[in-house]
C-alpha cells in the first residue's frame, strides 16, 4: 500500500471513536485467532484499556499480518449489519474507502472483500486472497482438441501464432470480468473469478471464448484444420496457493478436469449444476440437460452450426 501510515491512523480513529471495548477485542480474535490485547499492551487484564490505546495495538498487529483490508471489510459489515444485536455508525469509514481507492482498491460486496481496482492493476490473487484461506471461486478449465496431432502437422511458426492468438482470445474474455487466467499451458490453461456474479461471469467468459474461436477459424486460422477447445465451468471452495501443483488437487479442481474429460464436446461448454442455479435466465436457458450418465449434474452449449 501506498501510505500505511495514514490508512493505519484512520483505522485507529474509527476504532476508538466508534467501538466499544468488548467489540474491539471479537474483532481483534476474529482477523488474529487467539489474540490477547493486553498481553500486546501490558496491561493487567484486571485494567480497563484506554480505548485509543487498544485501538492503537490492534491495528499495529493487524498491519504486520498485512490485514488491514480485512479490518476495513470488517469496519463495513459492522455498520451494514451490526455485532451481536448492537448497531454501529462508523464515521472515518467514508474517509479508509477513499483512501483504499485511491491505492488501488473497490470494495466487493458479495464476498465483502476489498479487490484491486482492475483499472489499475491486475494480479493473481485479486490483491486480497490469503494463501492457505479458503474461498468460494468459480472456475474455467479450457483444452485444446487434438494438440498434439496440430502439432505435428503445423509448422513451429503457425503454431506459435495459432495457439498465441486463442491466448488473447481467453485472455479478453476472462479479464474483462474480471477473472484472472491463474495456469497456461502448451494445450490450455484454468481461469478463475472471484468477483461478485463468479460463476455468471465465468459462463459468459466460455461463451464469449468458442464463439470468438469459431469467428479466428472462418477468417483467420492458417492451421491445417480448424483449432477446437472443450470448456467446462465449475465453483465451488478453493484454498488459496501461489503453488499451483497444490491448488489443482482441490476437489473443485478435479471435478472441473473431469467435467472437461469426460463430458465436453470439441467447441462446447458444459457447466455443473452449481454454476447452472448461479445463472441469470437469459444466459441459463442456452444450457441444456447433457444426455448421458451425468445424472443430471452438467449442461451444455454447443455451437448449433458445429452438429
Amino acid at each position: 500500500m501506498r501510505s500505511p501510515n495514514s490508512l493505519a491512523t484512520l483505522c485507529v480513529h474509527a476504532l476508538a471513536e466508534s467501538i466499544d471495548s468488548r467489540t474491539m477485542i471479537a474483532m481483534a480474535n476474529e482477523l488474529m485467532p487467539n489474540y490477547d490485547v493486553y498481553a500486546r499492551t501490558g496491561f493487567r487484564p484486571s485494567m480497563v484499556i484506554p480505548s485509543r490505546d487498544m485501538a492503537q495495538q490492534i491495528v499495529a498487529d493487524i498491519v504486520a499480518q498485512e490485514r488491514v483490508l480485512d479490518l476495513v471489510s470488517a469496519l463495513i459489515s459492522i455498520q451494514e449489519s451490526g455485532h451481536m444485536g448492537r448497531t454501529y455508525s462508523i464515521p472515518r469509514l467514508r474517509a479508509l474507502m477513499q483512501e483504499l481507492f485511491e491505492q488501488g482498491y473497490v470494495y466487493d460486496s458479495e464476498n465483502g472483500v476489498f479487490v484491486e481496482n482492475p483499472q489499475v492493476r491486475k494480479t493473481r490473487n485479486w490483491g486480497t486472497l490469503s494463501p492457505g484461506r479458503e474461498y468460494t471461486m468459480a472456475f474455467l478449465r479450457l483444452d485444446i482438441v487434438k494438440n498434439s496431432q496440430l502439432v505435428r502437422t503445423n509448422s513451429n511458426a503457425v503454431i506459435r501464432k495459432a495457439y498465441d492468438h486463442l491466448r488473447e482470445i481467453v485472455g479478453n474474455a476472462t479479464e474483462k470480468r474480471n477473472g484472472r487466467i491463474w495456469q497456461w499451458e502448451g494445450d490450455g490453461g484454468l481461469c478463475a473469478f472471484f468477483i461478485a456474479d463468479k460463476h455468471q461471469r465465468a459462463a459468459l467468459a466460455a461463451l464469449e471464448i468458442i464463439h470468438e474461436l469459431e469467428i479466428y477459424n472462418k477468417v483467420a486460422c492458417a492451421l491445417s484444420t480448424p483449432l477446437k477447445v472443450r470448456v467446462a465451468v465449475h465453483g465451488g471452495p478453493c484454498e488459496y496457493s501461489e503453488n499451483m501443483e497444490t491448488v489443482t488437487k482441490n476437489e473443485t479442481l478435479k471435478r472441473l478436469r473431469e467435467m472437461e474429460e469426460n463430458y465436453t464436446q470439441p467447441q462446447s461448454v458444459t457447466i455443473s449444476s452449481v454454476v447452472k442455479v448461479m445463472l441469470d435466465d437469459v444466459v441459463s436457458s442456452e444450457f441444456l440437460p447433457l444426455n448421458n450418465h451425468s445424472e443430471g449434474r452438467y449442461y451444455e452449449y454447443a455451437l448449433k452450426w458445429e452438429q
